[in-house]
């Protein structure tokens, strides 16, 4: 009697769940065939996404032991980047790989025998210019984040100081700003603007040559925000009792002749460079190229210092 109430309960059980999974299976929708190769492709897709990203570590992994010391962080910074989307914690990873890489073949260019003295010269060049192997890996970075791109910036600026065995302090010295503006500069050139414009911030409460050259390339990008940043600089100098002549002449390449700058020299002289590529003439707000000429005459107009406590950049004459 036990065995036969047991059977009849599994046999009570098991048709129940049959019961519920056809009911189940009733209620579904039944998928059309569009609908049907849409998840077949979906499906496919991931299973390519899983690979390339299985593929590109692995090619990161492999690319350590390369031979060509420059073609290390090549590889490896290409690999990140191209990660990035589908994991970014990998790809930031292999980052900073590509940096450790970068600084191997940047200081073996440099290390280069005497005797190469033009393989030295190249690669004095290129770290000049921004285009050695750890500006490359800066690049990328600070287009994928920003705070990477920081931490890089700064593992460059110490580099720089360990090597001129300077002691100074503070992360706003000309050249820091002037390496802030580079870097911001090449990321505008490749329309990465907010980046751009969160790199250049700091370096834009000055007002020199990298700075307005920085504004005159945004303009024709993003108008308003260099205007902004523009009226903010001509604020500034009406109220910086350093502000002379230069800085007038900076504000006024801004306002008129974007990539065209000139600037004074103490003893009367002047020097003037060229933008390589040639900007229009902008067209201001009225009210903004107002406030230039306002401050610009407020400027030019103080009453010389005596020549022992001249320490305009222009000088007396």
């Amino acid at each position: 009697m036990r065995l036969l109430r047991l059977t009849s309960l599994l046999i009570l059980i098991i048709g129940s769940t049959v019961a519920i999974g056809q009911t189940e299976n009733d209620k579904q929708p039944q998928l059309t065939e569009a609908q049907k190769q849409k998840q077949a492709a979906d499906a496919l897709a991931s299973e390519r996404r899983t690979f390339a990203v299985a593929q590109l570590i692995s090619l990161a992994d492999e690319a350590r032991s390369y031979p060509d010391l420059a073609l290390r962080p090549h590889v490896l910074v290409r690999a990140a980047d191209a990660l990035w989307e589908a994991d970014s914690e990998s790809a930031r990873r292999i980052f900073r790989r590509a940096w450790e890489a970068a600084e191997i073949a940047d200081a073996d260019a440099q290390s280069t025998k005497i005797e190469d003295r033009q393989l030295q010269m190249v690669a004095a060049m290129k770290s000049v210019n921004g285009i050695d192997s750890r500006n490359e890996v800066l690049r990328a970075a600070a287009r994928r984040d920003h705070a990477l791109g920081e931490e890089f910036l700064g593992k460059l600026k110490d580099k720089t100081k360990q090597d001129s065995g300077s002691q100074t302090s503070g992360s706003n010295s000309s050249e820091d700003l002037a390496r802030r503006l580079q870097l911001a500069r090449k990321l505008l050139d490749d329309d990465q603007i907010d980046p751009a414009l969160a790199f250049a911030a700091p370096a834009l409460n000055q007002i020199d040559v990298g700075s307005i050259g920085f504004l005159c390339a945004l303009r024709p990008k993003r108008t308003a925000m260099a205007d902004e940043k523009f009226g903010f600089m001509v604020a500034q100098a009406e109220y910086d009792p350093s502000s002379d002549a230069n800085t007038v002449s900076l504000l006024s390449s801004y306002a008129f002749t974007p990539g065209y700058y000139i600037t004074f020299k103490p003893d009367g002289g002047a020097n003037w460079s060229f933008a390589e590529e040639k900007l229009p003439s902008p067209d201001l707000p009225s009210g903004l190229r107002a406030a230039f000429f306002k401050v610009a005459a407020a400027v030019l107009l103080r009453p010389l210092p005596p020549p022992d406590q001249d320490y305009t950049t222009s000088g007396r004459m």
